[in-house]
């Protein structure tokens, strides 16, 4: 099968100010094992404003680049569209939260309509991790994986790593864990005794003022995950509105 490949740099993280600096797609083809077509491109499209200090930083892109180098968003909207029509899937590392509806924000903004009609795959999510690997950042996994990402936070070079690691599991079973739900299950822990969570993969959610770890069911050892022997602590998992998909903390908070 074919395998899109899909990463975009951007300005900021808010949805609605943010714009795209840079687009960068591989087609992946999983029988070679190797991409089959590879599209990188800067972003110009006259921002208002100069690119951040911290975003340069982050990423090595500046405004002078955008100028001297930068393609504009219809003709980058072109070659994904191309592109898109050939794969059987897309993958984007936590690309369901952030790539996809960047993807949306971004051809609407060019007056455009493009059918998003393929399934996502999330490689911060879906891939089959051994226990041993704790944290699903591309820097941490291309590391872990036996390698490192030359350019990182660069959008091709952050493409074809994520493709390098996804091609070391079982595609078929990576399909079946992106399609299982997410389930996010709460630890019930007081302050002192925080590095139990962190030593069992929760991660501190600000706003709900939680410990909460974020799984696919597909992938949930169902022994562990009994109530009241989750690692020898008290959990609950968080109540999902059916309605809205999103999850409520509400029935947890003193």
């Amino acid at each position: 099968m074919l395998i899109l490949g899909l990463d975009f740099e951007t300005t900021h993280v808010d949805l609605d100010v943010l714009r795209v600096t840079e687009l960068g797609l591989a087609l992946w083809d999983t029988k070679l094992c190797q991409p089959v077509e590879i599209y990188s491109a800067l972003i110009n499209d006259d921002f208002e404003e100069d690119l951040s200090e911290e975003i340069t930083k982050i990423t090595g892109i500046t405004t002078d680049m955008l100028k001297a180098h930068g393609e504009s968003s219809y003709v980058a909207v072109d070659a994904l569209e191309k592109m898109y029509d050939k794969a059987d899937y897309v993958c984007a590392h936590n690309g369901n939260e952030f790539d996809r509806p960047v993807l949306e924000k971004w051809v609407e903004r060019q007056g455009q309509k493009f059918d998003d009609n393929l399934h996502w795959i999330d490689s911060s999510k879906d891939l089959p991790l051994e226990e041993g690997c704790r944290y699903t950042n591309m820097l941490y996994l291309s590391a872990y994986h036996g390698f490192i990402n030359p350019f990182a936070h660069r959008a091709i070079s952050d493409v074809l790593s994520m493709l390098k690691i996804l091609n070391q599991y079982d595609i078929n079973r990576v399909i079946e864990i992106s399609k299982s739900e997410e389930k996010i299950f709460l630890a019930l822990l007081d302050y002192h005794s925080r590095h139990i969570a962190k030593q069992n993969n929760f991660r501190w959610n600000a706003e709900s003022r939680f410990w909460e770890y974020k799984i696919k069911e597909a992938l949930l050892d169902q022994e562990k995950y009994k109530a009241g022997t989750l690692w020898e602590f008290s959990y609950k998992e968080a109540a999902k509105n059916p309605n809205t998909g999103e999850y409520s903390y509400g029935k947890m908070k003193k």
